[in-house]
């Protein structure tokens, strides 16, 4: 494992499932999501409009715009309370289209770190063009576990960092569901594929302890 790594993305019972941890590793040791004091705020996901559409339920989802395309008033209140706590947006599973509005309105708004939830994840498979169009020093790119349901395989995912960058990657899991490894082991693969494909061992600590450590308001 690598020192003072960061997992932001890991399941604990998804949709009443038992999440699955690595049994050489207890909970308490495990750092990432909801350890370290992290605070953070992510749109929808599983009910997000974009997702249920992809999977054929047009119209049962979310979406945080309205139908002329302006940013939902509930949704600038919400980022408005949120900016002075310094707190991580997460896009969720929004379209394009939302996260270009809610980009701008959380700028507009004072939140200061942005977290693109997932590119590459298949009902998303957001184009690096469009990764790069919106990128900046607020906005960083969680770059998860490569899978069934991803739209990259694991030369692709390299490609894509390299393309995006990697001072704007985090690496995450996004595991813990039963049908899948492990967190702990996932993120060591992770680690491995990129290393294979010419990845440092700097650029791997900037993308799972640096990146994330800002994030989370820590000294890296």
């Amino acid at each position: 494992m690598l020192a003072g790594a960061f997992d932001l993305h890991v399941h604990a019972g998804p949709a009443g499932r038992h999440a699955r941890l690595p049994p050489q590793e207890p909970p308490h040791r495990n750092r990432g999501a909801g350890d370290g004091g992290r605070r953070n705020l992510d749109v929808p996901t599983l009910s997000a409009e974009q997702e249920c559409a992809w999977r054929g339920r047009p119209g049962s989802g979310i979406t945080v715009l309205e139908a002329q395309g302006r940013l939902r008033p509930e949704i600038e209140e919400i980022l408005r309370l949120m900016a002075p706590s310094c707190a991580i947006l997460g896009t969720g599973h929004i379209s394009l289209a939302e996260i270009r509005g809610l980009l701008r309105a959380g700028r507009e708004a004072g939140v200061g770190k942005f977290l693109i939830t997932h590119p590459e994840i298949r009902f998303l498979n957001l184009p690096a063009g469009f990764q790069r169009e919106i990128g900046g020093p607020d906005v960083y790119f969680e770059r998860c576990y490569v899978r069934e349901g991803f739209a990259v395989d694991w030369d692709g995912f390299a490609e894509v960092i390299r393309e995006v960058g990697v001072e704007s990657a985090v690496l995450a899991t996004d595991l813990g569901q039963p049908e899948n490894p492990d967190p702990v082991s996932g993120l060591d693969q992770m680690w491995r594929e990129l290393s294979l494909r010419g990845f440092r061992p700097r650029e791997i600590d900037r993308m799972s302890c640096r990146n994330p450590a800002f994030l989370l308001g820590l000294d890296p």
